[in-house]
């Protein structure tokens, strides 16, 4: 019988897939690349067109470990498949607290690669003329981080706001943003904010192939996503952009970007710990590319100096970055443009939980939790500032 049975949900469940073949309708957008193959369906009585996983860049593997993005300028005579969820950039996964779902719907739901340089597109199935673009940038501390994550599909925004929607991968971690001075481009640092830039000039190029006005492009990011958009607009990557939305972070965070000194000695310290700290520089970013990506998240935290800043980032590097974000805003020589800036309550006890799990344990007990165990904490993770700005 138990058999049967089996057999019996087999077949069901085969049929539930070959239904859900006959009633998927494809559509397809001829771009300036060539053809990408996507998806129309319905959400929450929503009618939308998805496009997942359309590359925008040549993986960055090998050879171009570490380099700045090549975009793609031609795609295969075949087209693109762009109907399934793309790989995630190399990372750690979070085991801290188990399996919990507060956990899990930040972790990656797809594999992980370091070819990664795709990007999810939602747009309304009906449109009426060109529609604005926003181009969301994950967040993660610039060591984590996915498009494809289920809290980041645009559909419904997409229909609600009547806009094509972006979510881009990004390289992080030190394969995002390793600095070696940028000695022949071979390891120059930023490489996950030229990510970034490569797919908002994409959209200012080849917005109308997309149905979408390249005049109102608008960028929304969150944490580090919105350091990279501050970043952005104080770059030459300003005049592709009509707008941004900066959530929980500018560019002037203490953590927010590195200096060429600090980029350089932790390049050096994790180069040593992985053995490729060599006296040529060439055999030195050699042996880096030799090295698994699992190597570079096994150390990744080596280098991290406090708990409060992350261990890579981007750095002023006189080229994407030329000056120091706080310079550039002094001297008021940047383009204006519309800007929101917010947060969100309470967001700053993450970090509690996760930097001190005894903290997390304590305010779920029964015993209180005051203000002097709060600051006995605050002065354990940030030392080096003084009492007035702990109590600010």
């Amino acid at each position: 019988m138990h058999k049967i049975c089996n057999r019996m949900y087999c077949k069901v469940l085969l049929f539930v897939y070959l239904m859900d073949l006959s009633l998927t309708e494809y559509v397809k957008v001829e771009t300036a690349y060539g053809r990408v193959t996507g998806t129309r369906k319905v959400v929450n009585d929503f009618r939308i067109e998805t496009f997942l996983g359309v590359p925008y860049a040549k993986p960055p593997v090998g050879d171009l470990r570490f380099r700045r993005p090549i975009p793609l300028t031609q795609y295969p005579p075949e087209g693109i498949n762009a109907t399934k969820l793309p790989p995630t950039c190399i990372q750690p996964i979070d085991t801290l607290f188990g399996m919990h779902e507060g956990v899990e719907m930040w972790n990656p739901n797809t594999n992980i690669s370091e070819d990664c340089l795709y990007m999810n597109i939602w747009r309304p199935w009906k449109r009426k003329g060109l529609l604005p673009i926003l181009i969301w940038i994950y967040g993660g501390t610039f060591v984590s981080g996915s498009c494809s994550l289920d809290i980041y599909d645009g559909s419904v925004l997409a229909e609600k706001a009547q806009a094509i929607v972006v979510a881009m991968n990004y390289r992080t971690g030190p394969l995002g943003f390793f600095y070696l001075n940028d000695r022949g481009g071979e390891v120059p640092g930023s490489q996950g904010i030229a990510d970034q830039q490569i797919v908002i000039r994409y959209f200012w190029n080849y917005a109308k192939d997309w149905g979408g006005d390249r005049n109102r492009i608008t960028l929304s990011g969150e944490s580090s996503g919105a350091v990279s958009i501050g970043l952005h607009i104080l770059s030459d990557a300003v005049q592709y952009v009509s707008g941004v939305i900066l959530n929980s972070a500018t560019p002037l965070a203490r953590w927010g970007v590195q200096s060429r000194e600090k980029a350089l000695k932790r390049a050096e310290q994790l180069s040593r710990k992985l053995g490729c700290w060599l006296e040529n520089e060439m055999d030195t970013i050699k042996c880096l590319r030799s090295r698994p990506a699992k190597d570079y998240l096994d150390n990744l935290y080596h280098v991290q100096e406090h708990y409060f800043e992350p261990p890579f980032g981007p750095t002023i590097d006189g080229s994407i970055l030329k000056r120091d974000p706080r310079e550039i805003l002094k001297s008021g020589k940047f383009k204006r443009i519309p800007m929101i800036v917010g947060n969100t309550k309470d967001e700053g006890m993450y970090f509690f939980i996760y930097g001190f799990p005894e903290v997390y344990k304590k305010m779920n007990s029964s015993s209180t939790w005051d203000s002097s165990d709060y600051f006995f904490y605050l002065r354990k993770i940030i030392k080096s500032v003084s009492e007035k700005y702990h109590k600010a």
